[in-house]
């Protein structure tokens, strides 16, 4: 009996949810009086998955139901309609909300947020909507974001969690994806055409390094979450060694440097590009992509996504929008191009200190008398193609541990390799890859991520 005496509110989603042309259905919807006001009728927006909301669009589908004020059922950061229908979704949307106007409170009777079934992954969208209606004038979505990321775990948690998702934000709100390893990738393309292409390369490598762990920091720092997003935590972690072997090949075509300034004299060692290297890193990378692509799962941007933000073409599909794969097609573009000059570039190396040529031994050693550094060692192949290092520091700065620089990793690493094989984690082999949508809306209200913000 007290629980029939309990108040309650009813809020519902009508048939015509979104965009604000009128319709028959919505005519019929005010009619008589419309509904009775106690009813909240929610709106998703000017589409299904809305990228922007704003007050007068809000303002203007209340009219149609013939009231001043609706709610918003916000279909951010819901996934379901990403693979559900083929068994599970093939996206996480990790990113900040965004696109929702600063006045959009002034219009509206609440906001609900449509959320994923991975109940943990919502705290990172959840958590940035709980500073816009907090602040909605003020709110900055970057900074909300990364506030938020920065409140789920300790420092060495939060990096982690950042790394996933800074690798899985994309969605309709926000196209924008990889924002740590896109502009180090596309830096490091950049840099190839110049002889200081180690210092992108490093960073790139680092960036990597960090996304290929942060799989294993989450599981040990949070099995809640890393039980219900598995997928896609394996996915980060062979994306990233897919990236790292595409890294590796395209370092390896480039000659190998290694130099340290000792009190003025400058010492090290240079080497031409090795094709065993090249070859045996191009060798592995189809396999680690074909295991990548085996599974739907798709972090690091879309490989087939519906959209749902177009009203009336519900069709729409994000395309070959991946990050790594667009890298892994660029790598081997370049290695094809730079296979027919293998032999020429092999056949030898020279190095020059501050612009002076340098006798190289034939072991690869070298060694000059420059003086105070800091100095530009650059070597060169026998193609033209080099590579860069500085060492040494003016005597006012502090000088790094033994004043040395090196480029010598990826023929190395190849060697490795090709005795021992990936230490990553391998994918499934390559499969068909099928992915069925049912581009239904679910029409279930979410009580969590409500929000009244209309007071």
């Amino acid at each position: 009996a007290q629980a029939a005496a309990a108040p309650f509110r009813l809020f519902t989603v009508l048939a015509d949810y979104s965009g604000t042309g009128d319709t028959a259905y919505l005519a019929a919807v005010r009619s008589h009086g419309g509904l009775d006001p106690d009813i909240n009728v929610l709106w998703t927006g000017d589409q299904v998955v809305s990228p922007t909301i704003n007050q007068s669009h809000a303002a203007a589908y209340a009219r149609l139901l013939g009231r001043t004020r609706v709610g918003i059922w916000d279909n951010y950061p819901t996934n379901d309609y990403t693979g559900n229908a083929a068994g599970n979704p093939v996206r996480l949307f990790l990113g900040p909300v965004e696109g929702r106007s600063p006045t959009l409170a002034t219009a509206v009777s609440g906001i609900v947020a449509n959320v994923m079934n991975e109940a943990a992954a919502n705290r990172f969208a959840l958590g940035t909507l709980a500073r816009y209606t907090a602040r909605p004038a003020t709110y900055d979505p970057e900074a909300a974001w990364r506030s938020t990321i920065a409140s789920l775990g300790d420092a060495h948690l939060a990096d982690a969690l950042a790394a996933l998702a800074e690798n899985s934000r994309s969605s309709s709100l926000d196209r924008n994806e990889s924002v740590v390893f896109a502009p180090r990738r596309d830096a490091f393309l950049a840099a190839l055409a110049t002889p200081s292409w180690p210092g992108a390369y490093s960073a790139l490598t680092a960036e990597l390094d960090r996304e290929n762990s942060a799989a294993a920091t989450i599981t040990t720092g949070w099995p809640e979450l890393a039980g219900e997003i598995q997928p896609f935590l394996a996915q980060l972690t062979a994306g990233s060694a897919t990236a790292l072997t595409a890294a590796h090949l395209l370092a390896a075509q480039r000659p190998s440097l290694s130099a340290a300034d000792r009190g003025g004299t400058v010492v090290g060692t240079a080497a031409p590009p090795s094709s065993v290297a090249v070859t045996t890193l191009a060798a592995q990378l189809p396999g680690l992509q074909a295991a990548d692509l085996a599974d739907p799962h798709a972090v690091y941007g879309d490989r087939l996504t519906p959209a749902l933000s177009d009203p009336k073409t519900t069709g729409t599909l994000f395309i070959n929008q991946n990050r790594i794969d667009a890298f892994v097609a660029t790598a081997s573009q370049i290695t094809a191009a730079w296979l027919p000059s293998a032999p020429q570039a092999a056949r030898a190396v020279t190095v020059t200190v501050d612009g002076h040529a340098v006798t190289v031994k034939s072991d690869g050693t070298f060694s000059l008398d420059a003086g105070p550094g800091p100095h530009s060692v650059v070597a060169t192949d026998g193609a033209g193609r080099q590579t860069a290092v500085v060492v040494g520091t003016p005597p006012a700065a502090a000088p790094p541990a033994n004043g040395a620089a090196t480029h010598q990793g990826p023929a190395v690493l190849a060697t490795q390799l090709a005795a021992t094989g990936p230490t990553w984690p391998r994918l499934p082999e390559l499969g068909a890859l099928l992915l069925l949508v049912a581009l239904a809306l679910r029409r279930r209200l979410v009580a969590s991520g409500a929000a009244n913000v209309g007071r």
